[in-house]
């Protein structure tokens, strides 16, 4: 017992002194990287957060030439005609409820194939009633594995629904606050 106690105290004082005397060393590829300068994945990453904050939900829409920061030659910004304005709009609003109804149908497309799965088996399973009790062991864990996968689907789906109408709110009170759109109010 007490060379064994010995042992672990000798064991726990190594690993001390090794934790107390940790050094950074850089991979050969961290090394390559840096000499020939080209940025760290966490300057990447950064990088990348950046130009994300900077893009703009509207600038897909807006005429050539129109960006949220642009300006004319007399310094000022410039300014969208009525027509333009309601154009930009209404092009916002088509492809975000393009983008919820193709969401939507996804959703859809999944949970009825999960049923048609489904539906197929239990036919199968019927046809074949005389099966082992293996077989059914398998098929009673294949229904219960596909009715959580149907309804984990049916809770997206109804999920979409419910928060569908809300981004699309949303979107029209972003829009009339936007003030690249202003001109369509006058």
């Amino acid at each position: 017992m007490r060379s064994s106690k010995r042992e672990i105290e000798l064991i726990l004082k190594a690993r001390q002194d090794e934790e107390a005397e940790i050094t950074v060393t850089k991979t050969i590829f961290e090394q390559v990287r840096a000499r020939e300068g080209k940025p760290k994945k966490d300057e990447q990453e950064e990088h990348h957060e950046e130009t994300t904050e900077k893009a703009d939900y509207l600038t897909a829409f807006l005429p050539k030439g129109v960006k949220g920061a642009a300006v004319d030659a007399d310094g000022g910004g410039l300014e969208l005609s009525k027509d333009e304005a309601q154009k930009a709009a209404d092009n916002c609003l088509n492809a975000l409820k393009k983008r919820l109804v193709e969401r939507a149908s996804i959703i859809q497309r999944r949970l009825d194939s999960e049923n048609e799965k489904l539906s197929k088996r239990q036919a199968l399973f019927q046809r074949s009633r005389d099966a082992s009790e293996s077989v059914d062991d398998e098929y009673e864990r294949f229904c219960q594995e596909a009715m959580f996968r149907i309804q984990i689907l049916e809770k997206r789906f109804q999920k979409h629904e419910e928060t569908a109408f809300q981004k699309y709110e949303e979107m029209i009170a972003r829009l009339d606050a936007d003030p690249r759109l202003a001109a369509r109010h006058t």
